[in-house]
């Protein structure tokens, strides 16, 4: 905004916002600012898969092996990046141990910083701790989700409960899936095939006796930890139970006598 649209807003009240996009460096920035306050936040962050540079994504040699990096790579990994897959990284020829990320700076940049999950600016009622308890305008219903998907191609955050809800299968059965906000922003990312078919990909939908649980009932939100989550709900279960909920967790299909 120039001087002049500035003294055109203060006489005429007529406020227009731009569209503002953060560059990746910028974002990093906030990133920083972000952690200042949310210590508890980020030390969970800091034990989860979400933790990763580009390095470690983009020249993880195993994964590079069986798949080609593509642009579509930064819709998850790099959601902040200022460019496309080539401008990232050198993929002349086929032999993955040649392939580099051009810009050694770039290597140790974060792929998935707050940002990536959370907005900013939400549109949202007063929250709870600002309400007195006699206000009739008191509805925690009202709330809106915290949780909101950068969305790469648009360069704008998707409010997680306006996320489209997938639907699954295992096999020909269609699977039921919750619609909690936070699950659907999972499962952006972590996404099946084409068939949309439990289990594929990158996908992590529950099946057998916990068929249509959230993710959060067993994750923790910025940790992805699952520690005690079984003990949580069944404090019955022996360790052996427990040690075959964690070798197969997302398909757990023992019954449990009551």
């Amino acid at each position: 905004m120039n001087k002049m649209d500035m003294v055109y807003v203060h006489f005429t009240q007529n406020k227009q916002n731009d569209d503002i996009h953060l560059s990746e460096e910028q974002v990093l920035e906030i990133n920083k600012r972000c952690i200042a306050c949310h210590q508890s936040e980020y030390a969970g962050w800091l034990r989860s898969g979400h933790a990763v540079n580009y390095k470690e994504i983009f020249l993880d040699s195993a994964h590079n092996a069986m798949e080609k990096p593509y642009w579509d790579c930064l819709r998850c990994h790099g959601m902040f990046y200022d460019g496309n897959i080539n401008n990232l990284m050198k993929l002349d020829g086929n032999d993955y141990k040649q392939w580099k990320i051009r810009d050694e700076k770039q290597e140790t940049r974060l792929t998935i910083p707050c940002l990536s999950c959370h907005q900013m600016h939400t549109e949202n009622p007063r929250s709870e701790r600002y309400i007195a308890l006699n206000d009739s305008s008191r509805n925690l219903d009202e709330r809106n989700p915290v949780t909101a998907l950068y969305i790469r191609a648009e360069k704008m955050h998707l409010r997680s409960d306006m996320l489209p809800k997938c639907k699954m299968f295992d096999g020909d059965k269609e699977l039921v899936t919750p619609s909690d906000p936070n699950t659907q922003l999972c499962m952006q990312c972590h996404a099946p095939n084409f068939k949309h078919q439990a289990g594929s990909e990158d996908d992590c939908t529950v099946t057998g006796v916990h068929e249509g649980i959230s993710c959060i009932a067993c994750h923790q939100p910025h940790s992805g930890e699952t520690k005690a989550s079984c003990a949580q709900c069944h404090p019955s279960l022996s360790n052996e139970q427990i040690e075959g909920v964690n070798k197969q967790p997302h398909s757990y299909n023992i019954r449990i006598e009551k």
